[in-house]
């Protein structure tokens, strides 16, 4: 009986032999060490509370529910906000300045961050009478930016921190200033979504999508249902992200009302809440209180090295997973190299890296 090893076995003779083609992927995230198996990555800040530590809080968690974690304190900037993943760029987000115990700012500037020491880089100067709130990477890695004191989306050059271009947000034919609990994410599509907070009972979250061109906003969902723990509110939405593995259509979001909440919604099936995470107690040592945060993710194909499903382990259930996917086009994280298919390339990285991280 043939198993997976044989077969493994079989292509690797066959690669000696010189009888199928070889391609070498080297991962690069801009020379920083990120977890291969880290999927979503945030930043939870402090309230204004006087009593509450002025501490910017950097974790990742698992797309499925089966882990988070608490990375440690951002060093060398506060105020971070605008939280944006790429594989060429690395792990940046934006500092607003002024006053740390008030959420906005006057001036923001762009910082990487490196997830291996924590340490905050800055990359460009301030962006006069900026306070940006949200930031993601689109599917052709540009990034772009939520800017909430001139209620406009900035697209920003991750190389310099400097504005190309700028788009005033509008919805209904207004002008519309997202609050400070604001995000933006890109869908595996390339779809933009943008969220915003109701400032007024029973608040809540407002979800839309957005036209990058014009910045038009369109309606999608509303939710204003309570959420766990003292208050009596709907959420107040300070991160959003999509998972290249995960349903395309799930759309995970990170809460700062109540108890600080990590949940999904599936939005093809009604929106429902669907609970993660709760960061406020499963970090009870660091003092916080409901503040603001923010969620990144890369939405970009990013090469691995056969890690297909992303568990940190080269093994047969990424070689079933290349082998399930052949022949197939588009999106697809058994597409280990990028190319836009999977094929005879992807199953090679799998068995060349078969058994690293295990």
């Amino acid at each position: 009986m043939h198993t997976l090893a044989h077969f493994r076995d079989g292509m690797i003779s066959a690669l000696k032999k010189g009888c199928v083609r070889v391609l070498s992927v080297v991962l690069l995230y801009a020379g920083l060490s990120l977890p291969s198996h880290a999927q979503i990555w945030g930043v939870k800040a402090p309230d204004s509370g006087w009593n509450t530590p002025r501490r910017w809080l950097l974790f990742w968690f698992h797309e499925d529910g089966s882990e988070i974690t608490f990375v440690g304190d951002i060093q060398g900037a506060t105020k971070v906000d605008g939280l944006a993943l790429s594989p060429q760029h690395g792990l940046l987000a934006f500092q607003n300045d002024g006053d740390l115990y008030r959420d906005t700012g006057n001036n923001a500037r762009l910082v990487r961050i490196d997830p291996a020491t924590l340490q905050a880089t800055v990359i460009g100067s301030w962006l006069a009478g900026r306070s940006i709130h949200g930031a993601a990477f689109d599917l052709q890695g540009r990034l772009w930016a939520v800017d909430v004191r001139q209620g406009e989306l900035l697209q920003i050059d991750p190389t310099n921190g400097n504005i190309i271009t700028s788009v005033p947000l509008s919805y209904q034919g207004n002008r519309l200033y997202p609050s400070h609990a604001t995000d933006i994410a890109f869908d595996r599509y390339g779809v933009a979504y943008l969220s915003d907070y109701i400032p007024s009972p029973p608040y809540g979250a407002k979800y839309y999508q957005v036209d990058m061109q014009t910045g038009v906003l369109t309606l999608l969902h509303t939710d204003t249902q309570r959420v766990p723990g003292p208050e009596s509110a709907g959420p107040g939405v300070v991160g959003l992200a999509f998972s290249m593995r995960a349903p395309a259509d799930r759309l995970f979001i990170f809460n700062d009302n109540g108890y600080d909440n990590i949940w999904y919604y599936d939005m093809n099936s009604g929106w429902t809440r669907v609970y993660m995470y709760d960061v406020l107690s499963s970090y009870v040592s660091g003092g916080y209180n409901s503040g603001p945060g923010d969620l990144a993710s890369v939405m970009q194909c990013a090469s691995s090295n056969g890690d297909a499903n992303n568990d940190g382990c080269v093994d047969d259930a990424d070689m079933l997973q290349v082998l399930f996917a052949f022949g197939s086009t588009g999106p697809n994280d058994a597409d280990v190299n990028c190319d836009g298919m999977t094929d005879d390339a992807d199953l090679l990285i799998v068995l060349f890296h078969f058994g690293n991280g295990c």
